[in-house]
């Protein structure tokens, strides 16, 4: 191994310490009591020299998506020290429709779309960032939710 690569490496783990050690201050400030870890594990495995943040204390765990229109998906969850998260939903053929970062202050998430959803099914990924947590959930497009449901997902004013 080069002196550089030595170097580098040094640093990474050096970046890794000092993020969990600002993180346990963050945590002991706002009363969550915390250690600050020696040997952080798991490591994320696109980047292995990255530690991963600790495991969620409970979810994510999406418990309702609700349709509003056909540019409007609103999300309900339940996950404790689920800070940040990144949301993204994918069509039937897993194309990519929507993606999102959130920093959550509240359980409620509002995703307003720039593209129109179909009638056809979806699936909304919900990966917590602030911790290490997953969970995803298929739903309908607008027509079928409406037909599903037996509710009016879109009102138009004439």
């Amino acid at each position: 191994m080069e002196e550089e690569d030595v170097i580098m490496k040094l640093i990474r783990e050096l970046m890794a310490a000092v993020k969990n050690w600002i993180r346990a201050i963050v945590r002991s400030e706002i009363g969550e009591e915390t250690e600050v870890p020696v040997d952080p594990k798991p490591v994320d495995p696109v980047d292995p020299e990255t530690p991963l943040p600790p495991k969620c204390d409970e979810g994510p765990e999406i418990r309702e998506i609700s349709v509003f229109g056909s540019r409007q998906v609103v999300v309900t969850f339940h996950g404790k020290n689920v800070f940040v998260s990144e949301l993204k939903i994918k069509n039937k053929n897993g194309r990519l429709i929507h993606e999102e970062k959130v920093r959550h202050t509240s359980n409620v998430v509002t995703l307003n779309l720039l593209e129109d959803l179909h009638d056809e099914e979806y699936t909304l990924e919900f990966k917590a960032t602030s911790c290490t947590g997953f969970d995803s959930q298929a739903f309908p497009g607008p027509k079928q939710a409406c037909k599903e449901t037996g509710t009016i997902t879109e009102i138009k004013l004439l």
